[in-house]
């Protein structure tokens, strides 16, 4: 059952909880809100079985991608925050952390107003309805995130701090400006209106192809970095954009790296990728037939070493995100999206050379979508 509403689960105002958990995040401290997400691992894990711990961050990234864009459209500062301790949020929600489990946290507006002193934080004996008759239990879903969990402030803390080492990059060169759509004729459309439509287009039109403005736009649009709590202005992103091209105007199909900025494209190989992009896709149709599919890739090694276990969330969370936003920006110029899968590994082969080192983190396609026949 789906119950779109506002639930009490504890009276009072337990922001100084949240403060404490997050080892005094200022984003956090400085909310006059808070908002949470968790992930109840059965829900995806009957279909995908232990690969399900990767789509609880791809639905993450759905969410935070409507909030974050929510919040840009209405002026309000919103953040991202991802170091807690994990068992005092979830003590604090009344899940177990073993079947459902927070995800992230998002630090909504800002208030010169701080929270009172701390409330105690009996357990909730919440009902819940079983989503099925049974379950079965994945143990790879559950050592990897206790595995990644922080266990006190001082560790939250500690984690935060240090900043991200310079990426490497894939040291691609003979960059392609990207020219999108000027800011004032884009549609003016809310985002709420973009929301509310927005859905996942499989159909795409194989006979028409997409202007380079419109494709610079959604490119453009959607690789501004996301800020997280462990990350500091001038980190450079965890993941990077690498494309396969099937049909854009004035450029060549092929396989393409985008530039850190979203400002300009690279060819790596050019050639028909139609074939490549649908078995990528574990044999699905549309990607074959789509216009352009984006593969966020992420240097996990780095993330490691950056965020330890808990980097793995941050690349995969900083990836669904991107993909997110390139969903609602595509959608927002009356393109088709989706996102999709692929086979891991050879994504990182078939992407090279500058893929090597890197992990594939998320996969979305967008093009002209096949309109009904009038």
């Amino acid at each position: 059952m789906i119950d779109h509403a506002l639930r009490t689960l504890r009276g009072g105002d337990y922001r100084d909880a949240m403060n404490i958990a997050t080892g005094q995040e200022p984003a956090i401290v400085m909310a006059p809100a808070i908002i949470v997400t968790t992930s109840t691992f059965w829900r995806n894990a009957w279909r995908y079985q232990a690969r399900a711990y990767r789509h609880v961050y791809w639905e993450t990234g759905t969410v935070l991608g409507n909030l974050l864009a929510v919040a840009a459209d209405s002026q309000l500062p919103a953040r991202p925050v991802l170091g807690f301790v994990d068992a005092d949020i979830n003590a604090l929600l009344g899940v177990d952390g073993e079947r459902e489990a927070a995800i992230s946290l998002v630090a909504w507006g800002r208030t010169a107003a701080r929270a009172p002193g701390s409330l105690p934080v009996p357990p909730l004996a919440l009902e819940t309805e079983p989503i099925s008759a049974g379950e079965i239990e994945f143990p790879e879903i559950g050592a990897m995130h206790a595995a990644s969990s922080l266990a006190s402030p001082a560790e939250v803390a500690t984690w935060r701090e240090p900043s991200l080492e310079p990426s490497a990059g894939g040291g691609h060169t003979g960059a392609i400006p990207l020219r999108p759509i000027p800011a004032g004729q884009v549609p003016a459309e809310t985002i709420d209106d973009v929301i509310d439509r927005r859905r996942s287009f499989r159909k795409y039109d194989t006979a028409t192809a997409l202007s380079f403005a419109t494709f610079s736009t959604v490119l453009e649009r959607s690789g501004r970095a996301v800020r997280f709590d462990g990350t500091k202005t001038d980190d450079a992103a965890l993941t990077s954009r690498y494309l396969l091209v099937n049909r854009v105007d004035e450029i060549d199909p092929g396989n393409y790296a985008v530039s850190a900025d979203a400002s300009s494209l690279t060819l790596i190989q050019a050639g028909d990728v139609s074939t490549l992009a649908f078995e990528l896709a574990c044999f699905q149709e549309y990607a074959g037939e789509t216009h352009v599919n984006v593969y966020e890739m992420a240097d996990l090694d780095r993330a490691l070493r950056r965020f330890g276990n808990r980097g793995y969330r941050v690349a995969q969370l900083e990836a669904a995100i991107a993909g997110a936003k390139l969903q609602l920006a595509a959608h927002a110029l009356d393109l088709g999206a989706v996102g999709s899968t692929s086979l891991d590994d050879r994504v990182t082969a078939a992407l090279a050379p500058g893929t090597e080192d890197l992990s594939f983190m998320f996969v979305a396609v967008f093009g002209e979508r096949r309109r009904p026949i009038a």
